[in-house]
C-alpha cells in the first residue's frame, strides 16, 4: 500500500525499547506474535495477531484503513416486528447474526430497528435500512401501510434499502388487508417479484452463479455480463467465484420502468432453468414440469434500482438519488 500511495507511514516499534510511545497509543500488553496499530488522526483500529501462525490478512488490515478514514461509521439498520431474521440470533437457518459479524467486520455499526405505527419513521441516523425476511419467526409477513409511507420518506430523503425475502414467503392478508410491500416495490420502482421458485432439470431448485461465460450463448448477455454477474454494476463488478442459492425467486424489471427510476439486473441463472408457478405440486411431491407459459433462463434473481430524489445534500446544491438492492434467496453462501 505504501508503494502506491504518499499518504501512509509505517514504523516498527520496539516493545522493549518504545514503551511511551505504545502508552501514547494506550497499548498496555502487545502481543508476542505482532499487534498492529493503524491511525487516522484521532481515530484508532488496533489488530492483535494470535494463533499457531498469525499473519495480517489484507481483508482486516483494508476494513482497518477503512474504519480509521472515515469520520463515522454507517449504521446498518435491520427491521424488526415482522418474524425477520434476528441479528442477534446465532441460529444458522433461522438467525442473522453471521451478517451482522460480516458487516461489524466492514466497520460497519448495526442496529435493530422498529417502526411504530403510531409514529412512523426511519430514523435520522440509519444510512442503509434491511429487510432481512420476513414472516420466518412469526404470523405477520408484510408491512403496515404506515411502514410503507415511513420507508418512502426515508428513501425520498435519498435512502438506501436491501430487501432480502425469503422465496417460501406468503404474505398474510384477509378481506381487509392486501399485500403491501411486493406491490409497493414494483408500483415504486418497478421490481418484479416472480410468483415462482427457478429450477432446472439437473439441480432441482438450487441455483449456482458462476463466472463460466461458456454456460451461456454469446448472444446472451455477452457484453453486459460476465457468466451469471453482471459488470456493469459496482455491486457484482469484477465478481469471480461461485455462488449458491439453496433456493430462490426471480426477481426482475418492470418494462416501462416508473419514471426517475432506473435498474439493471445484478444476477442471473445459468439457460437452463425456469421459473416453476405449480408451488404446490412442487413442495409437496417434488415434482416440476415446464408449461408454456413459464418463463425460460436465464432469468434475473437481483436486482439495484436508483431513483431520483428532491431532496438536496447540505448547501451543495446537489440531489442525492435513492438505492434499492432486492433479491429472493434462501441461504445463499460461496460454493467454491
Amino acid at each position: 500500500c505504501k508503494q502506491y500511495t504518499p499518504h501512509l507511514k509505517v514504523e516498527f516499534l520496539d516493545p522493549q525499547i518504545d514503551r511511551v510511545r505504545l502508552e501514547g497509543l494506550k497499548i498496555t500488553h502487545a502481543s508476542t506474535q505482532g499487534t498492529i496499530v493503524i491511525q487516522c488522526g484521532t481515530r484508532q483500529k488496533v489488530i492483535t495477531l494470535i494463533g499457531a501462525s498469525p499473519r495480517l490478512e489484507e481483508r482486516d488490515f483494508t476494513n482497518g484503513l477503512i474504519n480509521v478514514v472515515r469520520d463515522a461509521q454507517p449504521k446498518v439498520c435491520f427491521l424488526t416486528g415482522h418474524g425477520e431474521r434476528n441479528t442477534d440470533d446465532t441460529n444458522e437457518k433461522t438467525g442473522g447474526s453471521a451478517l451482522k459479524q460480516l458487516l461489524e467486520g466492514e466497520s460497519y455499526t448495526v442496529d435493530r430497528t422498529a417502526i411504530m405505527i403510531t409514529r412512523p419513521e426511519v430514523p435520522a441516523d440509519c444510512d442503509i435500512l434491511v429487510i432481512n425476511g420476513m414472516g420466518l419467526t412469526g404470523p405477520q409477513a408484510d408491512l403496515h401501510p404506515e411502514e410503507i409511507k415511513a420507508i418512502q420518506a426515508y428513501l425520498d430523503r435519498g435512502g438506501r434499502l436491501l430487501v432480502l425475502l425469503d422465496p417460501w414467503r406468503k404474505s398474510v392478508t384477509s378481506a381487509t388487508q392486501t399485500e403491501q410491500l411486493l406491490p409497493w416495490l414494483r408500483q415504486k420502482y418497478g421490481v418484479v417479484v416472480g410468483d415462482d421458485i427457478v429450477v432446472s432439470p439437473t439441480s432441482k431448485w438450487a441455483a449456482e452463479f458462476s463466472p463460466d461465460t461458456s454456460l451461456f450463448p454469446v448472444t446472451q448477455g455477452a457484453k453486459d455480463f460476465h457468466g451469471s454477474y453482471n459488470q456493469t454494476h459496482r455491486i457484482t463488478q469484477g465478481s469471480d467465484q461461485k455462488m449458491l442459492f439453496s433456493a430462490g425467486r426471480s426477481v426482475g424489471l418492470a418494462n416501462p420502468m416508473p419514471g426517475g427510476v432506473v435498474g439493471v439486473p445484478l444476477l442471473r441463472t445459468t439457460p437452463d432453468f425456469y421459473g416453476e408457478t405449480d408451488l404446490a405440486t412442487l413442495l409437496s411431491e417434488g415434482k416440476a414440469i415446464k408449461s408454456a407459459e413459464e418463463v425460460s433462463g436465464p432469468l434475473p434473481m437481483a436486482v439495484a434500482i436508483t431513483a431520483k430524489t428532491d431532496f438536496v445534500v447540505g448547501d451543495s446544491g446537489q440531489t442525492r438519488d435513492a438505492r434499492i438492492v432486492v433479491l429472493i434467496p434462501l441461504r445463499f453462501r460461496d460454493s467454491a
